[in-house]
């Protein structure tokens, strides 16, 4: 943004003729990186990649507390349990190809939903 700023300022001076004022830029004041304040959602998931081959990260974090994590094959052949932990960070390995849907408890309430493809090794 400011490599944008100083472009135009010299084009700016370039074009005007000698003598005349030259308004000053306006200090640039965006900041690149932005943290979000995880505090401030009720609950945010996140399963990636996916789709995955046969590896993928279960994450969450927010407000809301989560005491069990499934994750069911669409057709219902497989229920895995996932085992919690302070990071709020699973990583599972060895998942069969198909559908599967991360389901997110807390007393016996689904509190969230992602659907997860799992596509057959190469």
């Amino acid at each position: 943004m400011k490599t944008v700023i100083i472009t135009l300022y010299i084009a700016f001076l370039a074009s005007s003729s000698f003598g005349q004022q030259v308004a000053k830029p306006i200090k640039d004041n965006y900041q690149e990186f932005i943290k979000p304040d995880v505090s401030s959602f009720d609950l945010a998931t996140v399963v990636t990649p996916n789709p995955t081959i046969d590896k993928v990260a279960i994450m969450w974090y927010g407000q809301q507390q989560i005491d069990k994590i499934l994750v069911i094959k669409s057709d219902k052949s497989e229920v895995i349990p996932v085992e919690l932990n302070d990071e709020h960070v699973v990583v599972l390995n060895g998942l069969n190809a198909g559908v599967y849907y991360v389901q997110y408890y807390f007393k016996g309430k689904i509190m969230a939903s992602k659907e997860l493809i799992v596509n057959e090794h190469p």
